[in-house]
């Protein structure tokens, strides 16, 4: 008979795991909290006008490198058209000065050195190490004897002498990791950073219409409870309904902290795992506003970063850039004539979380930065002035209702100090999966963690994996 393997979550993570392990042969069912597949990994519809909630760009869009084939094999990409940008973003900086960051390393190099020739040297060194993984390999790997990939992000900008230079690099680096923004910037110059037609919604569909058509289930509106245990080994789980469903092994591909903490009362770690949550350093949810704009603004740039006159402020964190991200590449998101354009605004869960006490409060506030935001678009696109039709705020806290994540949070750890586990100590049957057990965050998480479950698995049943 086969082994069952019940997976909680049917985000990504649960699809793919869900996908390999029908695969591999074993019986699965998946068991999602909500009525839709893709967890985070979504979009909504307001108005006539879809919003989405992920993807930015996708690695694995280019037929010529792995992920793309580990995609295909899941079905993300059966029937796919995807957009390939020529460039990352513009930067808009104030007073005229902008510039635009090309996808293209040999292009972006030559635009580089004609705004600062002093800064060859630097300039060429950092086109060639984008140049250099160009191999998959080189691509994902960090090379920790490597100084130059070891920098912060301020050693970074300080090689610069240009003042220009360095407040672009200030603008395009996200955090304080440079390895995260050359490989970001190698996948778009390798034409592997695409956007699905349809978003987020339509690519997460397209993984539970694989696994569905391996033979596996998935059970909707179906939250977990509880993690049932007997004598130290998972034998099931209980649904808030009170339900009991018994599977031989257990893929938690859930958010990490409501597993450990929730799920099994935290009776099963050791002091490495509760500093990990204790300290809890995650990439920091933010605020979308997404707008819903009556007017045409495809000759917009798809993507700009611009600073600030006045910061925006929430709670204790100011905002000095808003970002703006125009959809009118995509005709699926939008009547034509209209357009679609999501910002996202750095905020801490903690600010909400509080706010959420008061729910005028709450409303009042996310109307103040819809507002706020809405104003920096008019004076950025003076054509959208008053056509502002439909407007979403999403913030932290919706985040956390909707996916149970900790603080939020979409991306995982920022800088973990420590091994992060994917089985917890005592404990055995219960394997753990996705963005909270990866040292990298983002949707190719998924497509590593989950079959490393399965074969685990495999491993423990003395079976050959499949991938």
């Amino acid at each position: 008979m086969r082994k069952k393997i019940l997976i909680i979550g049917g985000g990504i993570t649960g699809l793919v795991t869900g996908c390999y392990g029908q695969i591999n042969g074993f019986e699965t069912e998946i068991y999602e909290m909500h009525d839709l597949p893709g967890g985070f990994c979504t979009g909504w519809k307001r108005n006539g006008y879809l919003f989405d909630g992920c993807i930015h760009w996708l690695m694995g869009t280019n037929p010529k490198y792995p992920l793309y084939k580990a995609w295909e094999r899941v079905g993300a990409i059966e029937g796919k058209e995807f957009i390939q940008h020529d460039t990352v973003v513009q930067v808009e900086l104030g007073n005229g000065k902008k510039f635009t960051f090309y996808s293209d390393i040999n292009r972006l190099e030559e635009e580089l050195l004609k705004i600062s020739p002093e800064d060859e040297p630097v300039i060429r060194k950092f086109a060639d190490e984008i140049r250099s993984r160009a191999e998959w390999e080189k691509l994902i790997q960090p090379d920790f004897n490597n100084k130059y990939i070891l920098m912060t992000k301020k050693e970074f900008i300080e090689q610069f002498k240009n003042p220009f230079l360095r407040e672009i690099f200030e603008a395009v680096i996200s955090g304080n990791n440079i390895f995260f923004f050359l490989m970001k910037t190698a996948v778009y110059n390798n034409q592997d950073a695409g956007w699905p037609i349809g978003g987020s919604l339509e690519f997460s569909k397209g993984i539970a219409k694989r696994y569905a058509e391996l033979g596996g289930k998935i059970h909707y509106r179906s939250k977990v409870k509880k993690i049932l245990v007997q004598d130290d080994r998972t034998t099931g789980i209980m649904l808030d309904d009170e339900s009991i469903i018994k599977g031989d092994y257990i893929i938690s591909a859930a958010d990490g902290y409501s597993t450990v903490f929730k799920l099994l009362d935290g009776k099963y770690m050791n002091d490495e795992i509760k500093n990990l949550y204790d300290e809890a350093d995650i990439i920091p949810s933010r605020v979308q506003v997404s707008m819903g704009i009556n007017c045409d603004l495809s000759a917009e740039p798809h993507y700009i970063n611009l600073k600030l006159l006045q910061p925006i402020k929430i709670g204790n964190m100011e905002n000095t850039n808003l970002s703006f991200k125009n959809y009118c590449f995509d005709p699926t998101v939008s009547e034509p004539g209209k357009s679609v354009v999501i910002s996202l605004i750095s905020s801490d869960f903690e600010y909400w979380e509080e706010l959420r006490k008061d729910s005028a409060l709450y409303r009042n506030e996310k109307q103040r930065i819809a507002l706020e935001v809405i104003k920096v678009l008019e004076e950025r696109f003076p054509e959208a002035k008053g056509k502002v039709e439909t407007i979403d705020v999403a913030t932290p806290y919706t985040f956390h209702r909707y996916t149970d994540s900790l603080k939020g949070g979409y991306m995982g750890w920022r800088n973990p100090k420590q091994p992060i586990p994917t089985s917890l100590p005592g404990l055995k049957g219960l394997f753990l999966a996705g963005q909270w057990t990866g040292r990298f965050s983002g949707l190719p998480t998924a497509l590593f963690t989950g079959p490393e479950s399965i074969k685990e698995i495999c491993q423990e049943e003395g079976c050959e994996f499949v991938y």
